[in-house]
Parts: C-alpha cells; structure tokens; sequence
C-alpha cells in the first residue's frame, strides 16, 4: 500500500519502510551467499573465486540500472510527497520504456566485453578464467529481467510499499536456493548451475512484481496504450539518475581495481576475500537499508517543504543505525571463524578471510553515517555532491591500496584498510555538506510548484 511518510512519528516511518527493505537485500544476499556455500564446497575454492571476479564487472554494468531507478524512485517520491498523481504516472511510463530499452543494450554489451574484461582488465588468472567466463556469459543473459526489476521496485518504494519488494526477493531467493541445489549438486553443472539458478530466479521476481503492482497499486498499474515517453519527465530522471549512475558505476570500477589487486596476490587470498565478502555483505545491508529509507522519507518530506521534520528523521534513523551496526560488529568479530569457514575455505585463505571480516566489524558505525548521510542528500536532489565525494574517496581508497600493498608489513592487509581509510574520508565530507545546508536548494518538486 501507499505511505505518506510526510505525518507522523519520523523514526517509526524509517523504521517500519527500511526493515522490509533490509529483509529483502538480506534475501538477495542469501541466495548469493548459497551461490558461495555451494560453489565453494561442491566445485572448488577456485571457483569461488573466479564467480567473484566476473561478478565485479557485472556490478559495474548492473549500476546502469540501479543508478538510473534511484534516481527515477527520487522523482516519483517528490512527486508523490507534493499530491501530483499524474506527474506520477508520467514518470513511471517514460522509466519503464527507458530501463527495459537500456536493459537490452547492456545484455549484448556485456557478451561482447567479457572476455576483454576479465582477461584484460581483471588480469583473471588462466587457471581459473573459464569459470569466470561461464558464470558472466550465463549472468548476462538474464540482464533485462535486472533492469524490469529494479524498476518496479523503484516504483514502489517511492510511495512508501517495502513490503511488497521484500515478498518478491523472498519468492525469488527460495526458487534460486532450490534451482543451484538441483543444477549443482544433483546435475553437476557446476558454476553454469549457479549463473542458470540466478537467471531463473531473476526472471521471476520481474514477472511477480509486475502481478502484484497491476493488482494492487492502481497508481502504479498503467496499461499498454497510457504508456508514453515523457522529454521532461526523462530529463528530471537522468538528472538525478545519471549522477546516481556514475555514482554506482565509480564504486564498481573502483571495485574492479581493488579486485585486480587481489587477484595479484593468488587464488588463495582471492577465495578469503571471496568468503570475508559475503558475510561483510549481511553487516554492510542495515547501511544500505537505512540509506533507501532516508532517500525515500527525505524525498516525501523535501517534496512537502518540509525540512525540519528531515533533520528530525535524519537524527532517528542514526541513532537506530549506529546502534544496530555496534552490535553486528562485534558478532562478526565472534563468529568470524566459522562464518568464513562456511564456504569451504582453509588454512590461508581461512586466516586471511577472519583478518579481513574483523577489520571491518570495527568501520560499521562509520559506514552507517556514511551511508544515512548520502540517503539524506540522494532524497534531496543533491546527487552530484554525493557522486563528487563517491569519485574522490574511492580515488583515495586505490591509491591507498596500491600504495600500501608493497609495504613489507602491510602487503595485502591494504585489500581492508584501504576501505576503512574510504569509510573514514566519505562520512566526514558528507557531515560538512549536510551542515552547509547547500543541499536544501537542490529540490526538484514542491508542493506549492
């Protein structure tokens, strides 16, 4: 249902919308941890390793379509939050024609440069390139199926319905869990498995999503012949889209160097990072969570020219973040061991992974504030600023970590201190712009427009 986040207790909107959010990423991680667990006992360590790697460019391609439905979810929001139902459904029809366009583009962009990728840039060792090949070319595939999902969700949270986008990531997890443990254990097809599951599972999610909204959201539901390209609606979306786009993209080609590096130091350490990574994915998705939920409660509320009931909001959901984020912290400093070991990994690789999950329960609460922060300014219309500070922290994080990786007693513990460094830099910027106030200006509706 629709959630006018604009009345009512601050902290209980946050709370109640970013939870179902938070269900779901926690889903979404579940069935790509399964993907680990399974690859990494069932086929080998190294193959962990090298569906880490294809991943890394695919995230970097996948940043098309989240930047573009962040950026469309924060019109909407606005939209919603000033009472203009019609601009709404304007907004909707011209994202759905954009995303599913581009979500074709990307899929044969994707074929063609795999190899190029993960050759060439990710420097893949030659051992292990044909899983990583196998797992993107499969992936790919099922691109489109990305590219309506994340639409659709965008849609719905905008006006405040994060329930029904953690029912359609439960469906989709429980189908890919069963699918990987067919195609895998029982046929044998190894990492070709993992990336069929995970295509599935995509398609379905899209397809649900869809009967729900045409059932539900009347809002929302728009038949064949009431969709039409909107110029200014389009011009609205690309401008918070595509600053939210370079964002996503700056992190995951930041990510694709750090990832150059691993590889660098061997397919042990690779498979450590591989397993340390998925768990600090779960620790890292309250972050996330909160961040979707300040975009959306701020973008109601800057939409209303409500700005004192932002601060009230920004503050509440701080607290609860933080607060949060302390005590995830020191579970994963408890349970690093076995939580590495999960996914079939051991002596060096084991070490390395509990040393890199350790680090990181300790940059959290940062990486909340970093994380709330950037939310408040995304819901906002001050996307720039947040992609200005995304491109220099991350500029900071490979520089340090390159740096770093030739000294003696250092080595490759840079792969995590250079993200704490990253963690540390990002928060404090984003606390001066939040203090500027420059971000009030940046609204693209109001309600009294």
């Amino acid at each position: 249902m629709e959630k006018n986040m604009t009345q009512g207790s601050p902290w209980k909107h946050l709370l109640m919308f970013s939870l179902p959010i938070l269900g779901g990423m926690l889903l979404q991680l579940l069935y790509t941890t399964v993907d680990g667990i399974i690859v990494g006992n069932f086929v080998s360590e190294t193959a962990l390793g090298a569906m880490n790697s294809a991943t890394s460019y695919s995230n970097v391609l996948l940043a098309i379509a989240t930047g573009l439905s962040t950026g469309c979810g924060i019109v909407i929001a606005q939209l919603f939050g000033a009472n203009n139902r019609d601009g709404v459904r304007r907004c909707i029809s011209t994202m759905l024609i954009l995303m599913l366009g581009l979500g074709v583009v990307i899929t044969v962009v994707g074929e063609l440069t795999a190899e190029l990728m993960l050759t060439k840039v990710l420097g893949v060792p030659g051992d292990i390139l044909h899983y990583s090949m196998t797992y993107m070319r499969i992936y790919f595939i099922g691109m489109v199926f990305q590219f309506a999902y994340n639409a659709f969700a965008a849609e719905l949270r905008a006006l405040g319905d994060s329930k029904a986008t953690m029912l359609f990531l439960l469906i989709s997890s429980v189908a890919n869990i069963i699918l990987d443990l067919l195609f895998v254990i029982a046929f044998h097809w190894d990492v070709a498995g993992v990336a069929i599951a995970t295509v599935i599972s995509q398609g379905i999610s899209a397809v649900v999503s869809l009967i729900y909204i045409r059932k539900k959201h009347p809002l929302l539901a728009l038949k064949l012949k009431e969709m039409t390209f909107d110029g200014e609606q389009c011009r609205m979306i690309l401008k918070l889209g595509i600053p939210v786009m370079l964002q996503t993209i700056i992190s995951s080609v930041g990510s694709m160097a750090i990832q150059r590096l691993i590889n660098s130091f061997g397919s042990s350490t690779m498979a450590g990072v591989a397993a340390a990574a998925k768990v600090e994915s779960f620790a890292v998705m309250p972050s996330i969570a909160f961040a979707a939920g300040m975009s959306t409660y701020v973008g109601q509320n800057i939409g209303a020219g409500d700005i004192k009931r932002v601060w009230k909001g920004y503050w509440s959901g701080l607290i609860m973040g933080c607060s949060l984020c302390c005590i995830l912290g020191l579970g994963l400093i408890i349970f690093a061991n076995p939580l590495t070991a999960m996914f079939g990994c051991t002596g060096d690789s084991l070490t390395f992974g509990v040393q890199y999950l350790r680090f990181m329960a300790c940059v959290l609460p940062i990486m909340m504030i970093l994380f709330t922060s950037r939310g408040l300014l995304q819901g906002a219309g001050d996307v720039t600023t947040c992609t200005v500070i995304t491109f220099a922290t991350l500029a900071i994080r490979i520089v340090v970590a390159y740096w770093m990786a030739g000294w003696p007693s250092v080595g490759r513990k840079t792969i995590y201190i250079c993200m704490g460094i990253d963690f540390v830099i990002g928060a404090l910027m984003y606390v001066v712009r939040l203090a500027s106030g420059k971000w009030k200006k940046k609204a693209l509706v109001r309600e009294d427009a």
